[in-house]
């Protein structure tokens, strides 16, 4: 607004000046102050929002691993109960028997299979070894066609190898029955024999033969 300055005269000069400034009022800045924090809070939501996103979804995937893998342990134990497989070893000389016993699928039709191969190719037709081979059916008052026998050698030659099978095969049948432990263990069937060759001596021919004595 234009000022009236008074001079000696009692002449009233009218000085044009220029208006001033207005500066903001407390309710102004107040309502600034509202606005800048509004949206600084608008850009924190905006970039939490993501984050939330995600996190949301790694508890989904987490989530739906644990269901993977509780359903895969279920289908591992119902594969172990439909085979009925019973697996034991059997140890002998240098020979390392591992033997699967299952029950066949009809009455007299089990199948003996020894590294891949039927048990006359293995062993030959000679009747000793099938013979050691039903002595733990035998002594359980089982058939042994009733059976099907998966092996696996290593080491040792044949004398050995059927030792072995036959260890093996008795602790499979207590897995089997553990009623027949009893009758396996008074026939013998159970016990590790421990013989094995007797190493050779230095100075000496053997492990215990010496050099031919000559008096003169």
């Amino acid at each position: 607004m234009p000022k009236t300055v008074k001079t000696e005269d009692n002449a009233s000069q009218v000085v044009a000046t220029k208006p001033a400034k207005k500066t903001p009022t407390s309710s102004n800045s107040v309502a600034t102050k509202k606005i800048a924090t509004s949206t600084k809070t608008a850009k924190a939501t905006l970039l939490a929002k993501p984050s939330q996103k995600v996190s949301s979804v790694s508890e989904k995937s987490i989530s739906s691993d644990n269901i993977s893998v509780k359903n895969k342990t279920v289908v591992k134990k119902t594969i172990k109960n439909s085979f009925s497989s019973f697996h034991a070893v059997g140890k002998r000389k240098a020979c390392v028997a591992r033997v699967w016993l299952s029950i066949a699928d009809q009455k007299g039709s089990g199948v003996i299979t020894i590294n891949g191969r039927n048990f006359v190719d293995f062993f030959g037709p000679r009747s000793v070894y099938s013979k050691k081979l039903e002595i733990p059916f035998a002594t359980s008052l089982l058939n042994i066609s009733d059976f099907n026998l998966s092996i696996s050698t290593n080491g040792g030659g044949m004398t050995g190898c059927i030792d072995a099978i036959s260890l093996g095969l008795s602790r499979a049948l207590i897995l089997f029955d553990a009623k027949l432990s009893m009758d396996l263990k008074h026939a013998g069937l159970l016990t590790r024999d421990s013989r094995v060759v007797e190493s050779k001596k230095y100075g000496l021919r053997k492990a215990r033969k010496r050099e031919q004595y000559s008096k003169r």
